[in-house]
C-alpha cells in the first residue's frame, strides 16, 4: 500500500544520509514483520536502534518495548511525536490544508 511504500522510501533516504543500514518493519500490517526483522537483525548487528514511526504512544509502543527489552544491544528511541522538527512539519502541513 501507499503508506508502507512511502515509509520504505524514507528508510532508504535515511540509509543514504547516515551511511548505515536501515530496515523498515511493521507491527500490524505490512512486511517484514517487526518481530521477525528484529530477531534477524539482532543476530548479526552489534547494536540496533529502533525508531518507532508513531505519532502517538500507547499499546503499539508498549508492544515494541516488550519485544526490544529481550535484547541487551537494542535501544528504543523516542517516538517522532517528541521531535520538535516533526511537530513543526505537522503544523505546517495542517496550515497548508487550512489555507488552500
Amino acid at each position: 500500500t501507499q503508506p508502507i511504500h512511502e515509509l520504505q522510501l524514507i528508510g532508504a533516504a535515511v540509509e543514504r544520509k547516515l551511511g548505515m543500514p536501515v530496515s523498515c518493519s511493521f507491527l500490524t500490517k505490512g512486511t517484514p514483520s517487526f518481530t521477525v526483522e528484529l530477531k534477524d537483525i539482532t543476530s548479526t548487528a552489534p547494536h540496533v536502534y529502533v525508531m518507532p514511526y508513531l505519532l502517538f504512544t500507547g499499546l503499539l509502543l508498549q508492544k515494541i518495548k516488550l519485544h526490544t527489552k529481550k535484547y541487551n544491544h537494542v535501544t528504543t528511541c523516542n517516538c517522532l511525536q517528541f521531535d520538535p522538527y516533526m511537530k513543526l512539519t505537522l503544523l505546517r502541513r495542517m496550515e497548508e490544508c487550512i489555507y488552500v
